[in-house]
Protein backbone atom coordinates (compact mmCIF):
# COMPACT_ATOMS: atom_id res chain seq x y z
CA UNK A 1 0.00 0.00 0.00
CA UNK A 2 2.56 2.18 0.99
CA UNK A 3 4.66 1.96 -2.08
CA UNK A 4 1.61 2.65 -4.48
CA UNK A 5 0.90 6.06 -2.16
CA UNK A 6 3.98 7.41 -1.60
CA UNK A 7 5.14 7.95 -5.17
CA UNK A 8 1.88 9.32 -6.21
CA UNK A 9 2.05 12.48 -3.16
CA UNK A 10 5.49 12.63 -4.61
CA UNK A 11 4.39 13.46 -7.92
CA UNK A 12 1.39 15.47 -7.24
CA UNK A 13 4.15 17.02 -4.97
CA UNK A 14 6.65 18.01 -7.76
CA UNK A 15 3.62 18.79 -10.39
CA UNK A 16 2.34 21.31 -7.89
CA UNK A 17 5.82 23.28 -7.93
CA UNK A 18 7.11 22.92 -11.36
CA UNK A 19 3.88 24.32 -12.70
CA UNK A 20 4.28 27.70 -11.07
CA UNK A 21 4.77 29.87 -14.50
CA UNK A 22 6.47 32.41 -12.69
CA UNK A 23 9.64 30.51 -12.09
CA UNK A 24 9.99 32.24 -8.42
CA UNK A 25 11.11 28.16 -7.87
CA UNK A 26 14.01 28.64 -9.39
CA UNK A 27 15.20 31.91 -8.60
CA UNK A 28 14.85 30.83 -4.64
CA UNK A 29 16.38 27.25 -5.61
CA UNK A 30 19.42 29.66 -7.26
CA UNK A 31 19.61 31.94 -4.65
CA UNK A 32 20.00 29.07 -2.07
CA UNK A 33 22.55 26.81 -3.85
CA UNK A 34 24.74 29.91 -4.04
CA UNK A 35 25.26 30.32 0.22
CA UNK A 36 24.87 26.80 0.37
CA UNK A 37 27.65 25.90 -1.69
CA UNK A 38 29.98 28.64 -0.12
CA UNK A 39 28.91 27.14 3.45
CA UNK A 40 30.08 23.93 2.08
CA UNK A 41 33.53 25.05 1.12
CA UNK A 42 33.76 27.10 4.46
CA UNK A 43 32.51 24.04 6.45
CA UNK A 44 35.04 21.27 4.85
CA UNK A 45 37.83 23.84 5.19
CA UNK A 46 37.51 24.70 8.21
CA UNK A 47 37.34 21.03 9.39
CA UNK A 48 40.36 20.38 7.39
CA UNK A 49 42.32 23.21 9.30
CA UNK A 50 41.30 22.75 12.79
CA UNK A 51 44.68 21.00 13.34
CA UNK A 52 46.79 23.20 10.94
CA UNK A 53 49.02 25.83 11.54
CA UNK A 54 47.23 29.43 11.61
CA UNK A 55 47.12 31.31 7.97
CA UNK A 56 45.53 33.85 6.33
CA UNK A 57 42.24 32.42 4.25
CA UNK A 58 41.87 32.68 1.01
CA UNK A 59 39.52 32.29 -2.11
CA UNK A 60 37.67 29.22 -3.44
CA UNK A 61 39.72 26.82 -5.66
CA UNK A 62 42.50 29.31 -6.45
CA UNK A 63 43.48 30.08 -2.60
CA UNK A 64 46.11 32.94 -2.08
CA UNK A 65 47.32 33.16 -5.50
CA UNK A 66 45.53 36.56 -5.77
CA UNK A 67 47.98 38.08 -3.00
CA UNK A 68 50.95 36.24 -4.10
CA UNK A 69 53.56 37.76 -5.99
CA UNK A 70 55.04 35.03 -7.92
CA UNK A 71 58.37 37.50 -8.60
CA UNK A 72 58.66 38.18 -4.39
CA UNK A 73 57.53 35.04 -3.06
CA UNK A 74 59.86 35.49 -0.21
CA UNK A 75 58.49 38.96 0.28
CA UNK A 76 54.82 36.98 0.26
CA UNK A 77 55.65 34.77 3.01
CA UNK A 78 57.95 37.19 5.11
CA UNK A 79 54.68 39.55 5.12
CA UNK A 80 52.18 36.15 6.51
CA UNK A 81 55.12 34.91 8.94
CA UNK A 82 54.85 38.59 10.84
CA UNK A 83 51.27 38.35 10.97
CA UNK A 84 50.94 34.35 11.88
CA UNK A 85 53.87 33.19 13.05
CA UNK A 86 57.21 31.07 12.29
CA UNK A 87 54.81 28.19 11.07
CA UNK A 88 51.86 28.87 9.31
CA UNK A 89 49.36 27.07 6.61
CA UNK A 90 47.91 28.34 3.65
CA UNK A 91 46.25 27.15 0.00
CA UNK A 92 48.27 28.07 -3.41
CA UNK A 93 45.47 26.52 -5.96
CA UNK A 94 44.11 23.48 -4.26
CA UNK A 95 47.08 22.79 -2.89
CA UNK A 96 47.56 23.00 0.68
CA UNK A 97 51.14 24.55 1.85
CA UNK A 98 52.70 24.59 4.99
CA UNK A 99 55.42 27.01 5.22
CA UNK A 100 58.51 27.47 7.78
CA UNK A 101 59.91 31.01 8.62
CA UNK A 102 62.57 29.83 11.08
CA UNK A 103 66.06 28.32 10.17
CA UNK A 104 65.53 25.95 13.52
CA UNK A 105 62.89 24.70 12.26
CA UNK A 106 63.88 24.05 9.29
CA UNK A 107 66.96 22.21 10.38
CA UNK A 108 64.26 19.77 13.18
CA UNK A 109 62.29 19.46 9.66
CA UNK A 110 65.39 18.35 7.41
CA UNK A 111 66.71 16.02 10.08
CA UNK A 112 63.28 13.73 10.23
CA UNK A 113 62.76 11.22 7.77
CA UNK A 114 58.93 11.90 7.44
CA UNK A 115 59.11 15.24 6.05
CA UNK A 116 61.50 13.49 3.36
CA UNK A 117 58.91 13.02 0.59
CA UNK A 118 58.26 15.58 -2.34
CA UNK A 119 54.96 15.79 -4.26
CA UNK A 120 54.58 12.97 -6.87
CA UNK A 121 53.39 14.67 -9.39
CA UNK A 122 52.34 13.14 -12.72
CA UNK A 123 54.76 14.34 -15.26
CA UNK A 124 57.52 13.92 -13.23
CA UNK A 125 56.80 10.49 -13.03
CA UNK A 126 56.27 10.02 -16.83
CA UNK A 127 59.79 11.91 -16.83
CA UNK A 128 61.91 10.35 -13.49
CA UNK A 129 60.30 7.07 -13.98
CA UNK A 130 61.01 6.66 -10.48
CA UNK A 131 64.66 7.16 -10.69
CA UNK A 132 67.34 9.49 -10.31
CA UNK A 133 67.98 11.37 -6.72
CA UNK A 134 65.88 14.25 -6.26
CA UNK A 135 62.30 12.94 -6.41
CA UNK A 136 63.03 9.19 -5.39
CA UNK A 137 62.92 8.55 -1.79
CA UNK A 138 64.41 5.39 1.09
CA UNK A 139 66.78 2.64 0.35
CA UNK A 140 67.26 4.37 -3.26
CA UNK A 141 67.43 7.69 -2.41
CA UNK A 142 70.12 6.91 0.14
CA UNK A 143 71.93 4.58 -1.46
CA UNK A 144 72.60 7.11 -4.66
CA UNK A 145 72.93 10.14 -2.85
CA UNK A 146 76.07 8.49 -0.64
CA UNK A 147 77.25 7.29 -4.13
CA UNK A 148 77.35 10.17 -5.86
CA UNK A 149 78.75 12.50 -2.79
CA UNK A 150 81.52 9.72 -2.14
CA UNK A 151 82.78 9.94 -5.73
CA UNK A 152 82.58 13.99 -6.15
CA UNK A 153 84.69 13.98 -2.94
CA UNK A 154 86.48 11.09 -4.45
CA UNK A 155 87.50 13.26 -7.65
CA UNK A 156 88.08 16.61 -5.53
CA UNK A 157 84.58 18.27 -5.45
CA UNK A 158 85.10 21.55 -3.63
CA UNK A 159 88.66 20.26 -2.80
CA UNK A 160 91.96 21.50 -4.45
CA UNK A 161 91.97 19.23 -7.27
CA UNK A 162 88.38 21.22 -8.78
CA UNK A 163 90.90 24.15 -9.14
CA UNK A 164 92.18 23.82 -12.87
CA UNK A 165 88.88 23.40 -14.02
CA UNK A 166 87.81 26.48 -12.17
CA UNK A 167 90.86 28.87 -13.50
CA UNK A 168 89.66 27.25 -16.87
CA UNK A 169 86.31 28.50 -16.77
CA UNK A 170 87.38 31.62 -15.11
CA UNK A 171 89.65 32.55 -18.18
CA UNK A 172 86.58 31.70 -20.23
CA UNK A 173 84.23 34.07 -18.68
CA UNK A 174 87.08 36.78 -18.34
CA UNK A 175 87.59 36.80 -21.38
CA UNK A 176 83.39 36.84 -22.43
CA UNK A 177 83.23 40.01 -20.29
CA UNK A 178 86.21 42.02 -22.03
CA UNK A 179 84.69 41.60 -25.46
CA UNK A 180 81.35 42.51 -24.41
CA UNK A 181 83.00 45.75 -22.71
CA UNK A 182 85.66 46.41 -25.52
CA UNK A 183 82.69 46.76 -28.32
CA UNK A 184 80.31 48.14 -25.65
CA UNK A 185 77.96 45.22 -26.13
CA UNK A 186 75.02 44.98 -23.55
CA UNK A 187 75.28 41.08 -22.91
CA UNK A 188 73.34 38.56 -20.46
CA UNK A 189 76.10 37.37 -18.01
CA UNK A 190 73.87 34.54 -17.04
CA UNK A 191 74.18 32.75 -20.19
CA UNK A 192 78.06 32.73 -19.49
CA UNK A 193 77.81 31.71 -15.74
CA UNK A 194 75.37 28.73 -16.70
CA UNK A 195 77.89 27.85 -19.68
CA UNK A 196 80.67 27.72 -17.35
CA UNK A 197 78.75 25.76 -14.72
CA UNK A 198 77.53 23.06 -17.44
CA UNK A 199 81.15 22.77 -18.25
CA UNK A 200 82.51 21.64 -14.73
CA UNK A 201 79.75 19.64 -14.29
CA UNK A 202 80.27 17.84 -17.37
CA UNK A 203 83.58 16.91 -16.45
CA UNK A 204 83.13 15.99 -13.49
CA UNK A 205 79.68 13.83 -14.22
CA UNK A 206 80.95 12.50 -18.00
CA UNK A 207 84.47 12.96 -18.10
CA UNK A 208 84.05 15.19 -20.92
CA UNK A 209 85.29 18.84 -21.84
CA UNK A 210 83.42 20.06 -24.39
CA UNK A 211 84.67 23.61 -26.22
CA UNK A 212 82.19 26.25 -25.55
CA UNK A 213 80.80 26.58 -29.44
CA UNK A 214 80.20 22.90 -29.87
CA UNK A 215 76.67 22.93 -31.22
CA UNK A 216 75.15 20.07 -29.38
CA UNK A 217 76.46 21.05 -26.11
CA UNK A 218 74.65 24.75 -26.66
CA UNK A 219 71.95 23.44 -27.32
CA UNK A 220 71.84 21.13 -24.13
CA UNK A 221 72.80 24.44 -22.17
CA UNK A 222 69.91 26.17 -23.98
CA UNK A 223 67.13 23.39 -23.15
CA UNK A 224 68.52 22.79 -19.06
CA UNK A 225 67.99 26.87 -19.41
CA UNK A 226 64.73 26.85 -20.74
CA UNK A 227 63.45 23.84 -18.50
CA UNK A 228 64.74 25.90 -15.01
CA UNK A 229 62.77 29.00 -16.40
CA UNK A 230 59.61 27.62 -17.85
CA UNK A 231 57.99 26.23 -14.95
CA UNK A 232 54.25 26.98 -15.94
CA UNK A 233 53.57 23.39 -16.48
CA UNK A 234 55.48 22.09 -13.21
CA UNK A 235 53.63 24.90 -11.62
CA UNK A 236 50.12 24.22 -13.00
CA UNK A 237 50.35 20.29 -11.65
CA UNK A 238 51.77 21.35 -8.46
CA UNK A 239 48.77 23.92 -7.55
CA UNK A 240 45.94 22.33 -9.48
CA UNK A 241 45.85 18.65 -8.72
CA UNK A 242 42.93 17.72 -9.93
CA UNK A 243 43.78 19.16 -13.80
CA UNK A 244 46.89 17.17 -13.30
CA UNK A 245 45.82 14.19 -15.89
CA UNK A 246 44.75 17.03 -18.49
CA UNK A 247 48.15 18.57 -18.39
CA UNK A 248 49.84 15.87 -19.82
CA UNK A 249 47.67 16.64 -23.13
CA UNK A 250 48.69 19.64 -23.44
CA UNK A 251 50.96 21.47 -26.27
CA UNK A 252 53.65 22.87 -23.84
CA UNK A 253 53.78 19.55 -21.66
CA UNK A 254 54.47 17.63 -24.96
CA UNK A 255 57.73 20.01 -25.61
CA UNK A 256 58.76 19.81 -21.51
CA UNK A 257 58.70 16.25 -22.23
CA UNK A 258 60.47 16.46 -25.73
CA UNK A 259 63.30 18.32 -23.92
CA UNK A 260 63.94 15.91 -21.33
CA UNK A 261 63.97 13.19 -23.64
CA UNK A 262 66.41 14.97 -25.87
CA UNK A 263 68.72 15.62 -22.61
CA UNK A 264 68.07 12.00 -22.01
CA UNK A 265 69.22 11.27 -25.31
CA UNK A 266 72.89 13.58 -24.78
CA UNK A 267 73.48 11.68 -21.35
CA UNK A 268 72.95 8.08 -22.79
CA UNK A 269 75.22 8.39 -25.90
CA UNK A 270 78.22 10.02 -23.49
CA UNK A 271 77.38 7.16 -21.20
CA UNK A 272 78.20 4.62 -23.94
CA UNK A 273 81.08 6.13 -25.02
CA UNK A 274 82.53 5.63 -21.23
CA UNK A 275 81.31 1.93 -21.32
CA UNK A 276 83.80 1.87 -24.45
CA UNK A 277 86.32 3.21 -22.05
CA UNK A 278 85.86 1.37 -19.05
CA UNK A 279 87.35 -1.67 -20.92
CA UNK A 280 87.58 -4.22 -17.69
CA UNK A 281 87.31 -3.84 -13.58
CA UNK A 282 91.47 -3.04 -13.82
CA UNK A 283 90.55 0.88 -15.26
CA UNK A 284 90.69 3.47 -13.24
CA UNK A 285 87.26 5.55 -13.29
CA UNK A 286 87.94 9.42 -13.92
CA UNK A 287 84.35 10.72 -13.65
CA UNK A 288 81.42 9.90 -11.55
CA UNK A 289 79.92 7.56 -14.98
CA UNK A 290 82.51 5.52 -14.75
CA UNK A 291 81.84 5.02 -11.26
CA UNK A 292 78.40 3.96 -11.77
CA UNK A 293 79.67 1.63 -14.70
CA UNK A 294 81.73 -0.29 -12.13
CA UNK A 295 79.08 -0.47 -9.24
CA UNK A 296 76.69 -1.45 -12.12
CA UNK A 297 78.73 -4.06 -13.84
CA UNK A 298 78.94 -5.93 -9.67
CA UNK A 299 75.51 -5.55 -9.37
CA UNK A 300 74.74 -7.56 -12.56
CA UNK A 301 76.82 -10.52 -11.41
CA UNK A 302 75.13 -10.70 -8.84
CA UNK A 303 72.04 -10.91 -10.19
CA UNK A 304 71.10 -6.78 -9.59
CA UNK A 305 69.82 -5.45 -12.81
CA UNK A 306 67.70 -2.64 -11.34
CA UNK A 307 70.07 -0.65 -8.52
CA UNK A 308 72.10 0.54 -11.25
CA UNK A 309 70.21 0.65 -14.57
CA UNK A 310 71.18 2.80 -17.12
CA UNK A 311 68.23 5.45 -16.74
CA UNK A 312 68.69 5.75 -13.11
CA UNK A 313 72.35 6.97 -13.73
CA UNK A 314 71.19 9.18 -17.02
CA UNK A 315 68.62 10.72 -14.58
CA UNK A 316 71.01 11.20 -11.74
CA UNK A 317 73.78 13.31 -14.18
CA UNK A 318 70.80 15.08 -15.52
CA UNK A 319 69.58 16.28 -11.87
CA UNK A 320 73.49 17.22 -11.31
CA UNK A 321 72.80 19.74 -14.07
CA UNK A 322 69.37 20.62 -13.26
CA UNK A 323 70.34 21.34 -9.55
CA UNK A 324 73.76 22.86 -9.74
CA UNK A 325 73.22 24.77 -12.85
CA UNK A 326 70.88 27.62 -12.15
CA UNK A 327 71.74 27.97 -8.52
CA UNK A 328 75.75 28.28 -9.01
CA UNK A 329 75.01 31.17 -12.16
CA UNK A 330 72.27 33.01 -10.46
CA UNK A 331 74.77 33.54 -7.12
CA UNK A 332 77.63 34.53 -9.57
CA UNK A 333 75.13 37.08 -11.81
CA UNK A 334 74.17 38.21 -8.46
CA UNK A 335 78.30 38.59 -6.63
CA UNK A 336 78.31 40.41 -10.17
CA UNK A 337 75.41 43.14 -9.72
CA UNK A 338 76.32 43.81 -5.67
CA UNK A 339 80.00 44.42 -6.71
CA UNK A 340 78.32 46.87 -9.60
CA UNK A 341 76.36 48.72 -7.47
CA UNK A 342 78.93 49.07 -4.30
CA UNK A 343 82.29 49.33 -5.47
CA UNK A 344 83.58 49.64 -1.73
CA UNK A 345 82.85 45.95 -1.15
CA UNK A 346 84.74 44.91 -5.04
CA UNK A 347 87.64 46.74 -3.94
CA UNK A 348 87.55 45.12 -0.23
CA UNK A 349 87.49 41.49 -1.75
CA UNK A 350 90.18 41.88 -4.44
CA UNK A 351 92.22 43.40 -1.71
CA UNK A 352 91.91 40.75 0.61
CA UNK A 353 91.74 38.06 -2.20
CA UNK A 354 95.30 39.48 -3.97
CA UNK A 355 98.40 37.46 -2.30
Amino acid sequence: MLRQILPSQLVSLADSVFSQSDGNYKKAIATAAIPAALGAYVLYYWRQGRDLPPGPVGLPLIGRLPWTDPKNLHLTMQKVAEKYGDITSFYLGSRLFIVLNSYPMMKEMLDDYNFAGRPRLRLFLKLTRDCGIIFTEGYMWSQHRRLSLRTLRDFGFARAQTVEMVDDQLDSIFQTLDEAATSVTPMEVLGTFILASNSIITEMTLGHRFERNDPEFQKVNKLIKKLLEEGIVQTASALFPAVERFIVLFPLSSSVVHDVEYLHSFIRKEIQQREKVMVDESTEPECLCDVYIHEKRKAEKAGDFETFKEFQLIRVILEFFLAGTDTTARSIEWLLLYMAFYPEVQTESRTSSTP
